[in-house]
């Protein structure tokens, strides 16, 4: 049974106005996607459950949150999105500030922590560490190619029998919260 988180589109809004607003409201989109894919590797890591939800691909660049991206480059007009991101000469600029309501103080403190250890580095320091450092990164010369929740919990060192666990219990919270017409 593969691992597949449900998107949060605004709690990855959330987070991305998170944090832009600690970047001064401006921020390569590039270095952000790479901010965002850290923390949510750093909560899968500690929780065993990403932030965002998304869905992960290894590009030329490195990882990129696939949903996420396809926000930025205006793929998706999610009105949530819009009303408060424009993307401007490979930036993503905070056009009003975000509610913060969809994330744990626990969240927001990985998202800080990601941007304390990752946000100094430029766009480009950053793709070179993420290449060297990520296991779960392959090279897609030129395309790209799915990174599954299994390749980072392997890449993490984390047993099969504990991410059949983690399966079961997604889908069985996801069972829930569709029965009950709630986000999980």
């Amino acid at each position: 049974m593969a691992i597949q988180f449900k998107y949060d589109p605004v709690k990855t809004s959330q987070a991305v106005a998170f944090l832009l607003q600690r970047h001064g409201g401006l921020m390569k989109y590039l270095h952000l996607i790479k901010l965002l894919y850290l923390a949510d590797r750093h909560a899968l890591d500690q929780w065993e459950r990403t932030i965002t939800g998304d869905s992960y691909c290894s590009m030329p660049l490195g990882p990129v949150l696939s949903k996420t991206f396809d926000l930025i480059k205006g793929a998706d007009s999610d009105s949530y999105w819009s009303t408060h991101f424009r993307t401007e000469q490979h930036s993503l600029i905070l056009k009003t500030p975000s509610l913060r309501d969809k994330l744990s103080d626990a969240e927001i403190k990985i998202l800080a922590e990601v941007d304390d250890q990752y946000g100094a580095m430029d766009q480009w320091e950053l793709v070179d560490h993420l290449h060297r450092s990520l296991p779960e990164y392959r090279d897609p010369r030129g395309s790209s190619i799915p990174i599954s929740i299994e390749d980072i919990l392997n890449a993490l060192s984390v047993p099969a029998s504990d991410q059949e666990r983690i399966a079961v219990e997604v889908q069985a919270e996801q069972s829930l919260a569709d029965l009950l017409g709630v986000d999980c």
